[in-house]
């Protein structure tokens, strides 16, 4: 929340919380997903309320002692409610989340048949893009295993019918 705010105050706008895309999934063992994950209460400290709302307006997050599982169950949702967004083709969206929640969330939507790292570089930038199913237009990382290994990337503009959602880890 704190790297975005500066965003959000320039530009006079409030962002949605999903708690489904904090965290998840650095655990060292990997594990099957979970049918649920553990929502617990959770409020905003002052300094956020004039920039953000939680999704459906219920202030929950995960639990601390979430497992690979429950993080993985979160990710799935996740990838649910992008491609619910990006079928209704009507927005952009900018996701600010963490790398190991976006390496899964990119190994769930591309379908990936074996895990993929897509190690980022702190504060990288993803941009993926929707046209009935999901491109990998651009993944930020200065790691040459990943770099050699990537789709070409492309300058972040893509046509007015396509769905983009950005993702900074």
């Amino acid at each position: 929340m704190e790297t975005i705010v500066p965003y959000l105050s320039a530009t006079r706008r409030k962002a949605e919380i999903w708690p489904e895309i904090a965290e998840a999934c650095w655990q060292g063992e990997r594990e099957a997903p979970c049918e649920s994950w553990r929502p617990m209460p959770k409020a905003l400290a002052s300094r956020f309320l004039p920039y953000f709302t939680f999704r459906n307006h219920v202030p929950v997050w995960p639990t601390p002692s979430e497992t690979f599982g429950e993080g993985l169950c979160r990710v799935q949702e996740t990838a649910g409610l992008l491609l619910e967004e990006a079928e209704k083709k009507t927005r952009t969206l900018l996701m600010v989340s963490h790398g190991f929640f976006i390496r899964e969330l990119l190994n769930v939507i591309l379908a990936r048949p074996e895990p993929d790292e897509f190690r980022h570089d702190n504060c990288g930038i993803t941009s993926l893009g929707f046209r009935g199913a999901w491109q990998l237009n651009f993944c930020n990382s200065s790691h040459d295993e990943f770099v050699s290994s990537k789709p070409a990337a492309c300058d972040g503009s893509l046509p007015p019918t396509t769905h983009e959602v950005g993702f900074e880890g």
